[in-house]
C-alpha cells in the first residue's frame, strides 16, 4: 500500500491521505482518517494513471485536489462530510500538468502550479476561485526544473511563495502578491527577504518541501 499527500485537517482531529497499491498500480483514492477513533472514510476515487495533489479548506469542510489524465487537468472540490464532488476548474492549456496546490487563508482561492517540458521544464502559476467562477494566470512562465510542486500561500494572504531554478542549478525562493505584479526574490533572510541559495556539492540537491511561518517572515 502506498500513502502520499498527507494533509492535516485544520482542527488537528484527522488527516486526509491518498492511498494506492503501489505494487500493482491499481487505482487509488483519497481517504479521511479520524485520529480519535481510528476510523477512515473513502472520499473520492482517483482513477488509474492519474495523480492527486491536495489542499484542505481552512474551515476543514472541503478538500481540493488536482486530477490529471487524458490531457485534461481538473481541479475538484470534495465535501468531506458527504463526499460530494464538484468540478472547480478544467485546465487544458498546452498539455500542462498540475504539480502544486495551496489554498488562501480565507478559502476563496487556490494557487495552482502547473508545468510542461517544452523542451525545458517550465512552470506556471494560476489563481483558481474555489466557487468555480474563474481562473486567471498569475505567473505565465518560470524555470521549474527540480523544484516542481512547492508552492505555499502565506497565513496573512499577502504573498504566494514558490521556487525557480537557474541554469547553473541554483534554486531561488520567490514571492508574489496574489493580486499580481512582478515576482520578487524572497531569500531565507527574514530581514532582507532577498538572495539566492546555492546548492552545495555533491549535485544535484533541490528542495523537496517548504512551508511559511504564520507571520510570513520565515520559510522552512
Amino acid at each position: 500500500l502506498g500513502l502520499e499527500q498527507v494533509r492535516w485537517l485544520p482542527d488537528s482531529s484527522g488527516v486526509v491521505v491518498f492511498a494506492s497499491d503501489s505494487r500493482s498500480q491499481r487505482p487509488g483514492a483519497m481517504y479521511g482518517l479520524d485520529l480519535k477513533t481510528g476510523q477512515y472514510k473513502r472520499l473520492v476515487a482517483i482513477p488509474q494513471g492519474r495523480s492527486a495533489i491536495v489542499a484542505v479548506a481552512p474551515d476543514g469542510k472541503s478538500l481540493y485536489l488536482s486530477e490529471n489524465g487524458a490531457g485534461i487537468e481538473r481541479i475538484l472540490g470534495v465535501d468531506l462530510a458527504s463526499g460530494t464532488e464538484r468540478e472547480v476548474a478544467r485546465l487544458t492549456n498546452g498539455g500542462q500538468s498540475a504539480s502544486g496546490l495551496s489554498i488562501s487563508p480565507d478559502g476563496d482561492s487556490l494557487v495552482v502550479q502547473t508545468w510542461a517540458d517544452q523542451p525545458k521544464r517550465l512552470g506556471r502559476l494560476l489563481i483558481v476561485k474555489t466557487d468555480g467562477t474563474g481562473t486567471r494566470e498569475l505567473v505565465p512562465s518560470f524555470s521549474a526544473d527540480r523544484t516542481l510542486g512547492i508552492v505555499r500561500w502565506t497565513a496573512d494572504g499577502r504573498y504566494i511563495f514558490y521556487f525557480t531554478t537557474a541554469d547553473n542549478g541554483d534554486w531561488r525562493l520567490m514571492r508574489i502578491s496574489p493580486a499580481g505584479g512582478p515576482p520578487e526574490f524572497a531569500g531565507l533572510d527574514s530581514t532582507k527577504l532577498t538572495g539566492t541559495v546555492r546548492i552545495p556539492p555533491p549535485w544535484p540537491f533541490s528542495p523537496l518541501s517548504m512551508d511559511v511561518s504564520p507571520d510570513g517572515a520565515r520559510v522552512v
